[in-house]
Order: structure tokens, then C-alpha cells, then sequence
């Protein structure tokens, strides 16, 4: 039987940076492609934040 010890110790330390990388290629051209009048519109999920200041917020973990 596996431990948590022993799944911690098998896994790939660069797989969490890979996965970022990977979804930032992703993103990145989908932003590019919208109008900036998107990024003026107000989000449901996060009352009084434009799509502008979600995208500055969760920016942070894809620049790691």
C-alpha cells in the first residue's frame, strides 16, 4: 500500500509550474483576441470587480 509520504516523494516538483505554463499559453491568446470593452465588463462572482480586476488578481499565480 502507498503512504501519503511515499505519493509526496514520487511526485514531480516542476509538474505544478509546467501545469501554469501550459494554461497561461492557453489563456493568453484568448485574452488577446476579446475587445477591451470586455475587460470593462462587471463579473456576477465578484460584486463591484470588472473582468479587468479578476484577471489582474489570479495574473499572479500564472507569472510564478
Amino acid at each position: 500500500m502507498t503512504s501519503t509520504t511515499d505519493v509526496h516523494e514520487e511526485r514531480d516538483p516542476e509538474l505544478p509550474g509546467r501545469l501554469l505554463t501550459i494554461e497561461r499559453d492557453a489563456l493568453v491568446p484568448l485574452l488577446r483576441s476579446r475587445p477591451d470593452e470586455d475587460f470593462s465588463r462587471p463579473t456576477e462572482a465578484c460584486p463591484g470587480w470588472t473582468v479587468r480586476d479578476v484577471l489582474a488578481h489570479c495574473s499572479a499565480a500564472l507569472m510564478r
